[in-house]
């Protein structure tokens, strides 16, 4: 989704430590709110799908899998595994 992308080949993905990493990937095409890549996405990536002000590599975040409910309204944001 475009949701996941910090900029026009730049992906937002949670590690397993729940830091913001910036990952680069391969775009072969846009579609409306959908992204297709080539390649350059991690098999076990999680996509960070929520916008973060000021949102900084290695920033810790508390994760929820889509579909979720958070635990609070704070901090919360939604991954795609």
């Amino acid at each position: 989704p475009s949701t996941a992308f910090l900029d026009l080949d730049t992906v937002v993905l949670v590690d397993l430590e729940d830091r913001i990493r910036f990952h680069d990937v391969d775009v072969l095409r846009r579609e409306d709110e959908s992204v297709l890549i080539a390649g350059g996405l991690p098999v076990d990536a999680r996509l960070c799908l929520t916008e973060i002000p000021g949102m900084t590599e290695g920033m810790r975040v508390s994760p929820r899998e889509e579909g979720e409910e958070p635990d609070t309204d704070e901090g919360a944001l939604t991954v795609k595994p």
